[in-house]
């Protein structure tokens, strides 16, 4: 009333707040029937004076005399009394039915995709014996809770001797059975000959299933092609470095045959996986090492088929070679005249035979040979 309308009627002697001696009035009012029917003759009033417009509700929180007058008319419904037993037995089923069996195999083994793998493995026509000991291999040794459908304290295991579908506590089991390996591998035939190891929904997914696979495998012989290509790519650099530099030099065009043989991007990859894999070694330049980085991150243990045999400082200028190469293949044509550039590729490949003679400990560089691109060296 207070809350709602704002006035409380004088046959309901309560307070405008939420004082003690105010709940004690109501609840005693409310233990009787003679109480219960003044206050809903009281909340009757107020409803017709609010549906008349005289009153208004001043909360939303408030319940409508509707809702009140309900709850006091349920007060004083005779209630029945249902007598409680002090114990309630539970009766448990002492049995597996064929349903959860079937339902249990139908899911595969633990592992992602193995109900997808088993039915495609049976569907080939494989004998008795091949079946079983593919089972045997796809489900391992282990099990898991929730293994029967409808009951919450199913559990399943499985090991060389078969499937245990066990119901109640571990250890405890109240009903449970044993299917051996050669019993599973009857009833998952029979099951896929019957056309019910797959439910429609899981043959949608089993066909998604062998697209994704058929992608995988076409994606893992690309990168067996791949890592081959590498390592003949390797080879090849070891080849040119070989038959390019004669102990003193490194002809300027060492690596631009094997880049135009295996590509760019793969030459940059075998030089930069090399590096990577070789980054104590303080012969390799730290700007390559930085470029080495940028495309192999981690040196991997799959990528030492194709890590470059030759010695580190002349690698090292091979790769300045390649990367100058690559640059001016992938960079627009520049303004500069022919005379300028080519001083530039002089100066360039000078430094780097420079750079190679000094960690190879020698000496002195004492002549460059522009025709030839030679240079001579005093030990």
């Amino acid at each position: 009333f207070w809350d709602g309308i704002g006035e409380a009627p004088e046959s309901i002697p309560i307070k405008s707040h939420n004082h003690p001696e105010s709940m004690t009035i109501l609840c005693e009012l409310l233990s009787t029937q003679e109480g219960r029917d003044v206050i809903a003759g009281e909340l009757s009033r107020a409803k017709e004076q609010i549906e008349a417009g005289e009153k208004q509700i001043r909360w939303r929180y408030v319940k409508k005399p509707e809702h009140l007058l309900s709850e006091i008319a349920d007060l004083s419904t005779e209630k029945t009394e249902y007598p409680v037993q002090d114990s309630v037995e539970v009766l448990h089923e002492d049995f597996i039915t064929q349903d959860e069996i079937d339902t249990r195999l139908t899911r595969g083994s633990s592992f992602q995709h193995g109900q997808f793998r088993i039915y495609e493995y049976f569907m080939e026509g494989h004998d008795k014996k091949e079946n079983i000991a593919f089972l045997k291999k796809e489900y391992g040794t282990g099990g898991s809770s929730h293994a029967l459908i409808g009951s919450d304290s199913g559990h399943e295991d499985h090991d060389a001797k078969g499937i245990r579908l066990e119901k109640g506590s571990y250890g405890s089991p109240y009903a449970k059975v044993l299917l051996k390996w050669n019993v599973v591998e009857k009833r998952i035939r029979e099951l896929v000959n019957a056309d019910k190891y797959l439910t429609p929904k899981g043959k949608e997914a089993f066909a998604q299933y062998k697209i994704e696979q058929a992608e995988e495998a076409m994606r893992r012989e690309q990168e067996k092609l791949e890592h081959g290509v590498r390592v003949e790519c390797k080879e090849a650099i070891e080849k040119a470095v070989a038959e390019k530099f004669d102990g003193y030099t490194l002809l300027g065009d060492a690596a631009e045959g094997v880049i135009r043989q295996y590509g760019k991007e793969r030459v940059e990859t075998v030089l930069a996986n090399t590096i990577t894999h070789l980054s104590h070694d303080g012969r390799f330049s730290p700007d390559n090492k930085e470029w080495a980085k940028s495309l192999v991150p981690s040196a991997d243990w799959q990528t030492r088929d194709y890590l470059v045999t030759s010695h580190p400082a002349v690698l090292d200028g091979f790769t300045n070679q390649a990367r100058r190469f690559i640059e001016r293949d992938r960079e627009p044509e520049s303004k500069a005249s022919d005379s300028e550039k080519a001083l530039v590729e002089r100066l360039a490949e000078m430094s780097a035979v420079v750079k190679i003679c000094g960690a190879l400990s020698m000496k002195d560089v004492v002549g460059w040979n522009e025709d030839t691109g030679a240079v001579a060296i005093e030990d």
